[in-house]
């Protein structure tokens, strides 16, 4: 057999350095994939505590590169989605905290006139308004309050009023007993413009309406479009 021994030996030899080697082998390939799934676990942790500012790296392009770029688009998505919600709230609560302002203010005055003019006045005001004004309801018709600056002035001067209906955005507020916007009113048929009011490009008609009985529409304006 001394032969086949000296034919084995090399290849005994071999496998031995191999079983050696074979541990230290699958150690560093078991490293190689486990270290970036870690990490792009540490990173997800990160996120589903609220860190968006976390480092995701994608670097290669088998599974993991894919889970990390999948990681990295989800991240700024809901980066983005808590952006946004965060600046509805932060202007949600300013809007709420004007209203119960005007309402104050407006509810220290005891004659109609004044509070309508006083109303539509700080509304315009407080919320940057390019014009306010009140209708009331008088039969089929409304007719105009109070208007905020010189063109409400003129224009209760000119006795102005609308019927209700469907001739007017403030009209069909009335008749159908809710708000309606005009987003923009260069690409709106229900607009009805004003040569003194050249400037309004969004309206808004909220109808006041007390015990189910609508008792008048107000009406608010900007100058730019979508603003309402």
């Amino acid at each position: 057999l001394s032969p086949l021994n000296n034919l084995l030996a090399p290849i005994q030899f071999v496998l031995a350095i191999a079983l050696m080697l074979t541990p230290l082998v699958a150690f560093f390939v078991s490293q190689s994939v486990a270290t970036p799934i870690v990490r792009l676990s540490r990173a997800a942790e990160q996120m589903g505590q609220g860190n968006f500012n976390v480092s995701i790296e994608a670097t290669s392009e088998d599974e993991v590169g894919v889970l990390a770029r999948t990681l990295q688009a989800m991240n700024a998505e809901l980066a983005e989605l808590i952006g946004s919600l965060e600046s509805r709230v932060q202007a949600r609560t300013q809007d709420l905290t004007l209203a119960v302002e005007v309402s104050n203010q407006i509810a220290q005055v005891n004659t109609l006139e004044v509070l309508l003019a006083n109303a539509v006045n700080l509304i315009r005001d407080r919320f940057d308004l390019y014009y306010t004004q009140i209708y009331l309801v008088e039969g089929s018709t409304l007719r105009l309050k109070a208007g905020s600056g010189e063109v409400g002035q003129r224009l209760l001067e000119q006795g102005h009023k609308l019927a209700i209906g469907p001739g007017s955005i403030n009209g069909t507020a009335a008749s159908e007993k809710r708000s309606l916007i005009v987003a923009d009113t260069a690409a709106s048929p229900t607009f009805r413009p004003n040569a003194l009011l050249p400037l309004t490009r969004s309206e808004l008609a909220v109808p006041l309406i007390a015990q189910d009985k609508v008792e008048g529409v107000l009406n608010m304006q900007r100058t730019e479009p979508n603003a309402l």
